[in-house]
């Protein structure tokens, strides 16, 4: 088998996912992320069709989180806390894959979003009831799979209702960016096989 070299595309796609991952460890733990955080990450559910991998997520830089938590990966810093990271990386690269092959969900999921992207027209895409509407989505999808993405955090936050819906979106976010990391050819191996290789590519960024 030859292995390939994960290209720019795939590793942007890649530093979304964990950029996702990154914002549940922190909410679960510390029960706060920025709006723009949680803004940009619930909007990657719907910058469809877009022309390039870019317009999904805006920019490089609002995924400096996800690339930090890569760079620190490969590095071996941080352990514990990107141990847990990696953990819900690996978790919600899995959900996508159950995802793609169920496309029923998967029709589902378009149709609510869409629905709830109308509603986005009257309310902040981080408004409460949009919120709510993705967390639900996010529910009686991915809810619905014997496997689940056990959160670890402070149940000070994790027994709140908004805390839990925003931690929904979050790894809905993520699963969004794994659907396009396997689409693009991306694979969990290129993670351990190509690290010196990665890095030379996020340096580029």
């Amino acid at each position: 088998m030859i292995f390939k070299k994960p290209e720019k595309n795939q590793i942007i796609a890649l530093s979304g996912i964990f950029q996702s991952c990154y914002l549940v460890s922190n909410l679960s733990r510390y029960g706060l992320i920025t709006e723009q955080n949680l803004k940009n990450n619930i909007q990657v559910l719907f910058n469809q069709n877009t022309e390039n991998i870019l317009d999904v997520y805006g920019s490089v830089e609002g995924l400096h989180h996800g690339i930090d938590s890569i760079k620190n990966l490969i590095a071996s810093k941080h352990r514990e806390k990107l141990s847990e990271i990696l953990r819900y990386a690996i978790g919600v690269m899995h959900l996508a894959k159950k995802l793609q092959k169920d496309k029923r969900m998967l029709m589902m999921i378009k149709k609510r979003l869409e629905v709830t992207a109308k509603q986005i027209e009257d309310f902040s895409i981080i408004h409460p009831n949009i919120i709510a509407s993705i967390s639900q989505i996010y529910q009686d999808s991915f809810g619905t799979y014997f496997f689940r993405i056990n959160i670890n955090g402070n149940f000070k936050y994790l027994k709140q209702d908004q805390i839990v819906y925003r931690i929904r979106c979050l790894l809905f976010s993520g699963v969004r960016s794994a659907i396009l990391f396997h689409q693009l050819g991306g694979k969990r191996y290129q993670l351990v096989l190509n690290k010196k290789h990665i890095l030379e590519q996020i340096k580029n960024f």
